[in-house]
Parts: C-alpha cells; sequence; structure tokens
C-alpha cells in the first residue's frame, strides 16, 4: 500500500471514532433509536470492513504484479526460447542454366525446385526467393514444410523436390538472414499467385531440440516482365503469422498453436 494511501485511511479512522463518540454522547430522542450495540462493537465493525477493503485491494495489487510478472516472462520465452523468423524482403529473377552457390550461400540458403521443365532445357527458369530473418535471441534451425491456398482446398500444384541434400534446412543465429529461393516455370507462378492468397509453412527448431510450426499468409503480385525495362517484378504482402509448439502427450504428438 502507498503511503499516500496509509495516510487518508488514518485521517478516515479518526475521523470515524469522532463521529462514534459523537453519536453515542447524544442521547436517543426515542426508544426505537436507542443503541442497542455499544461504541466498542460499532467501532470493531467498522474496523473489520476496512480491513477486508485493504485485503481486497492488496490482492487485486498482487494479482496485477503476478500478470506483469507471467508477461515479462513471456516476452522473456519469445525471444530467447520460442524461434521465429520474418520475411523481410524479397526478389525475383529470370535465368537459364543451373543455380550456383558457394560453399557460405548454401548454408544460409534452402533451394525448393516446385516445376522446372527439365523436359526442355532451353526454357527460362524464374527463381522467387523469400528472406527471413530471425528476430528471436537465440540459434534456430529453419525446413520448408509446404504450401497451401489459404481460401480453397484445391492443390496449389508445386512440388517439393529440393536442389542439393545441405538445403534441406539453414541454420540461423539471432538477427541473421537466410533465404528460401523456389523455382520453376513463369506460368506456374502466374497461375499459382493468381488464384488467391497462398499460406507458407515452415519447421524451427530452437537450441534445445524442440519443434513448432510456423505459417503465414502471402499475398503475391507477379509481373514476368516490366514495360520499361523488362525485368519481372515482385510484390509480397506476408501476413497473419501464427506459430505453434509440437507437444508430445501420451505417445502422441500434438500441434499447439499459440493464441
Amino acid at each position: 500500500m502507498k503511503r499516500k494511501d496509509a495516510n487518508t485511511l488514518a485521517i478516515i479512522a479518526v475521523v470515524v471514532l469522532v463521529i462514534v463518540h459523537i453519536l453515542f454522547s447524544i442521547p436517543a430522542p426515542c426508544p426505537c433509536l436507542q443503541a442497542v450495540w455499544d461504541a466498542g462493537d460499532l467501532i470493531t465493525y467498522i474496523g473489520t470492513i476496512v480491513l477486508g477493503i485493504v485485503a481486497f485491494t492488496q490482492n487485486a495489487n498482487a494479482n496485477e504484479t503476478n500478470h506483469r510478472l507471467m508477461l515479462l516472462e513471456e516476452s522473456r520465452y519469445r525471444l530467447e526460447t520460442r524461434p521465429f523468423v520474418f520475411v523481410s524482403d524479397w526478389n525475383v529473377k529470370i535465368f537459364q542454366g543451373r543455380l550456383s552457390l558457394s560453399g557460405s550461400e548454401a548454408k544460409e540458403t534452402i533451394c525448393v525446385d516446385v516445376g522446372v521443365d527439365y523436359e526442355r532445357p532451353d526454357k527460362k527458369v524464374m527463381a522467387i526467393e523469400f528472406l527471413l530473418t530471425n528476430t528471436t535471441q537465440a540459434c534456430l534451425s529453419v525446413q520448408y514444410h509446404g504450401v497451401r491456398f489459404v481460401d480453397s482446398d484445391e492443390a496449389v500444384g508445386w512440388r517439393q523436390s529440393y536442389i542439393g541434400l545441405d538445403n534441406l534446412k539453414m541454420v540461423l543465429n539471432p538477427g541473421q538472414v537466410g533465404r528460401i529461393i523456389f523455382f520453376g516455370t513463369e506460368e506456374l507462378f502466374e497461375s499459382t499467385f493468381h488464384k488467391g492468397k497462398i499460406c507458407l509453412s515452415f519447421i524451427l527448431e530452437n537450441r534445445f531440440g524442440e519443434r513448432y510450426q510456423e505459417d503465414f499468409d502471402a499475398t503475391i503480385i507477379l509481373r514476368a516482365s516490366q514495360p520499361e525495362n523488362g525485368k519481372p517484378w515482385l510484390l509480397v504482402d506476408a501476413s497473419n503469422y501464427k506459430i505453434g509448439k509440437f507437444v508430445k502427450e501420451n505417445g502422441k504428438i500434438d500441434l499447439e498453436w499459440e493464441k
């Protein structure tokens, strides 16, 4: 209790005592107003009520303090234990031939072939790249899990073939940026994004070996060729991030989404 509140209660207590003293010093004007209690009983009753109010107030303050501590602990958990990545940038390229990555680039890149036309080696390949930033204060691993339409049960039609066994997952330190690149044909990507919003899914793992699933929606606008320079153009609106933890109970593994 604050000192100001204590002083206020002390003043109220003195005023109550004075009022009780005055009331019990004045004779009752009629028998029906004759006091049944004495002054001590009334003061005890008032004191009990005041103590109850004080206890209720202190309990409310304690609950508020516990709630704040819980929020701080939850914030610490999100920063230090629970993994999370954020789409910080994106890019699109068109090239011909095979992609080559240096050793350092390969460790920070997941390459997924979702629809390259190998029967036509002369056909150009489109590469759509997402930059994923580790926003937590701990190291984590990221693995691509899949894609689906948000507002439809129709299959997206992307195959999930990784380019190189070294690119199945990537490890990101705090604040580090990694890349996931999807390779396919221009027609495949334009057809997919024209149908509506997609949901990308990833499997994340923290340093304790705990596994999580992170999903986010992406509205994507793609232009294969801009009139002014002939280069492709891409706009990505990533939203509705959600994350859940894989929990093992009674021999079963369930995914519990955070609210």
